[in-house]
């Protein structure tokens, strides 16, 4: 199994974005329960990640220091 690293909220939205320990970014509808995206990232944990102001965009970090 795999563990969330770090969790983060769409501004006035219903997105929810985590990353997790085994190089995954998701996002989710927090609605409908429904993965919108999922993305392979890195070779190495995800540590951060953050939706912009906008809420358009999300950034994520890993443990290789990529962003």
């Amino acid at each position: 199994g795999s563990s969330i690293t770090s969790v983060s909220w769409a501004p006035r939205s219903e997105l929810l974005t985590m990353g997790s320990d085994n190089s995954t970014v998701q996002m989710w509808n927090i609605k409908t329960g429904q993965l919108i995206q999922k993305w392979q990232t890195y070779n190495n944990n995800v540590w951060s990640v953050a939706f912009l102001p906008s809420g358009t965009q999300i950034a994520s970090a890993s443990g290789n220091r990529l962003i």
